[in-house]
């Protein structure tokens, strides 16, 4: 049997890569690469990719779907946030703290549940952007400063370094317990060194982060329940 998935094409990509995520197997191709070719690819991976989606079609087949009409907490750097939602105010969020994140919900609203979402979603952004503003002004010893940073979403990646030296995160990854959210945050500073994941680049996150394979290990148990399968839908198990 034929397996399902789809092709993305990009002008700068060089060479072919497989993502599996959210149970689904996505192929990354420079744009001149045939359709043939492609095939060949997948066939030859097949056993890897079929391995893959097993685990992750697995772990989707366990979890439950959020419900923000009735959760009363999320998580903040892994710890526990109790969710209160206030009706009939002017709408938005009106306190995020270590231990309680307040929202307000107009009534003219009608689809309460997916603003509730994007109340949490933006109070996410917003916190995580001044965790990142703090860390950095402590860190004066890092070999190389990013030239700027930011948060966004991403649905298959907890960060990413531009070559222009930029770095952006997704606003998910602050769900982690915060010693994994550091190591994010400095392997992708040790990219602004080594744009690669050759062994020079290893050994720089080595020296930003000694103990970043406890973190890596976190992250291949956890992340795809936090990440890839999009912590809007559902709950970590």
């Amino acid at each position: 049997m034929g397996l399902i998935y789809q092709i993305n094409r990009s002008k700068r990509r060089r060479t072919l890569a497989l993502k599996v995520a959210n149970g689904q197997l996505q192929v990354h191709a420079p744009w001149f690469v045939r359709d043939a070719e492609i095939e060949q690819f997948v066939a030859q991976k097949r056993s890897w990719i079929e391995r893959h989606l097993s685990r992750q079609q697995s772990a989707l087949a366990g979890l439950t779907p959020r419900d923000w009409l009735t959760e009363n907490s999320v998580l903040w750097l892994g710890q526990p946030v109790v969710v209160t939602v206030h009706y009939g105010g002017r709408g938005g969020v009106m306190r995020f703290t270590a231990t309680e994140l307040q929202i307000s919900v107009p009534n003219r609203v009608k689809d309460v549940a997916g603003y509730i979402f994007k109340c949490v979603r933006q109070a996410y952004k917003e916190r995580a952007m001044a965790w990142l503003n703090e860390f950095f002004d402590q860190q004066s010893q890092l070999p190389q400063y990013p030239k700027a940073w930011s948060i966004g979403q991403f649905k298959a990646k907890w960060g990413h370094c531009s070559k222009a030296g930029e770095l952006k995160f997704t606003w998910q990854l602050w769900l982690a317990p915060e010693w994994v959210v550091r190591y994010v945050v400095l392997h992708e500073v040790a990219h602004l060194d080594e744009f690669n994941h050759g062994p020079k680049f290893w050994q720089r996150v080595a020296e930003l982060e000694p103990d970043y394979r406890h973190a890596e290990a976190w992250l291949k148990r956890h992340g795809m329940t936090v990440l890839s399968l999009d912590y809007l839908d559902y709950v970590v198990a």
